[in-house]
């Protein structure tokens, strides 16, 4: 992160189903609400972040 302005944490206590593990119940929230919180603060991605 080349300069942080936001940070996220999603807990989601007795997750129901087969699913259990955060990045399969909680992963997709964090995304949602992470997309929408970028987009409303105009932050565009860095470039080359996962590229090697």
């Amino acid at each position: 992160m080349s300069d942080p302005r936001i940070a996220l944490v999603v807990v989601i206590n007795e997750p129901q189903g087969d699913q259990y593990y955060g990045g399969a119940v909680a992963g997709p929230v964090f995304s949602e609400i992470m997309k929408g919180a970028l987009q409303i603060l105009n932050v565009a991605p860095d470039e080359n972040q996962f590229q090697q």
